[in-house]
């Protein structure tokens, strides 16, 4: 059964991947496919967001409006952590804002590492790291790595300042690291490896609670997934939530409001020919691997 390692770049803005040098997610963009038509429809901020893409909810819905971890999650929402956990799916995440730890139902976690950035510290490698040896002993069968660098960068620099710029060129290196780590021990082709921005940085003081206009990149690559596929119809991040169990391989919650993003998927002459055509070559390190005899 296929596993997806979900990486969170929050403040990653669709300009960034054309201004950065992103090596490693030009070639998932590649490789997989690619949505530039992702939006939140809620407040322009990390917990909203992260609300809405875990419970499949609106904001009205989920309770959750600002970044503060005072108010819970609505106690009608069923979190895809929860429901990974009821299907016997282990979940891990590793982050970097403590506020998110709110967000997690009680035992639906099996393993968690937080490492505190102090709003200031880019901690980005770090996490990337601690996740990389998590993956490479335990197989989690979903492993989330949130990467706040970015948004740091934004908020004291400015959004597509030449530090932020920066800091989205070294999100890249954390996701290649954990790439080329997942490939030592072979789990490259057991993995579908997520990208997603949970908000575009597009916010201000005075409008906190307005929803955000701006639409957040999301690139998807692995078994299983399209290849150079590129999804102009407008998407949500809760659709994201029942695509995710699909991947996983159980149904989505009654109360998901998100669809299922279906033109992700390739059939299965697609994959055949795909791997026909990459003559066994490794999805994230491009090397030919021998044949037996």
């Amino acid at each position: 059964m296929t596993k997806v390692v979900c990486v969170v770049i929050d403040g990653l803005r669709q300009e960034a991947l054309q201004c950065a040098h992103a090596h490693c997610l030009d070639n998932m963009i590649s490789k997989g496919t690619y949505a530039n038509t992702l939006y939140h429809y809620g407040p322009d901020l990390t917990l909203p967001a992260f609300a809405t893409l875990f419970t499949s909810m609106p904001v009205s819905e989920h309770g959750i409006l600002t970044n503060s971890s005072a108010v819970g999650l609505s106690p009608h929402t069923s979190s895809i952590t929860s429901l990974s956990r009821y299907h016997n799916k282990t979940t891990s995440i590793f982050f970097s804002k403590e506020q998110i730890r709110s967000l997690f139902p009680q035992d639906s976690l099996h393993t968690s590492l937080f490492i505190n950035s102090g709003g200031i510290k880019n901690v980005d490698n770090q996490l990337a790291d601690q996740a990389a040896r998590h993956i490479q002993k335990e197989k989690p069968d979903v492993c989330w790595l949130y990467l706040q660098g970015t948004d740091i960068a934004g908020t004291h620099f400015g959004y597509l300042s030449e530090p932020y710029l920066e800091s989205v060129e070294r999100a890249d290196q954390s996701i290649g690291l954990l790439m080329e780590q997942m490939a030592v021990v072979g789990l490259q082709n057991e993995y579908v490896l997520m990208v997603l921005a949970s908000h575009s940085g597009s916010w201000n003081h005075q409008s906190t609670f307005m929803p955000s206009n701006e639409p957040l990149p999301w690139i998807v690559c692995g078994p299983g997934i399209a290849e150079g596929c590129c999804i102009e119809r407008k998407l949500s991040l809760m659709d994201l939530t029942p695509t995710l169990a699909q991947i996983l391989g159980f149904e989505s919650h009654p109360c998901w409001q998100g669809r299922i993003v279906q033109e992700l998927f390739s059939s299965q002459d697609e994959e055949v020919n795909r791997q026909e055509k990459r003559g066994h070559v490794h999805l994230f390190t491009q090397r030919k691997i021998p044949t037996a005899a």
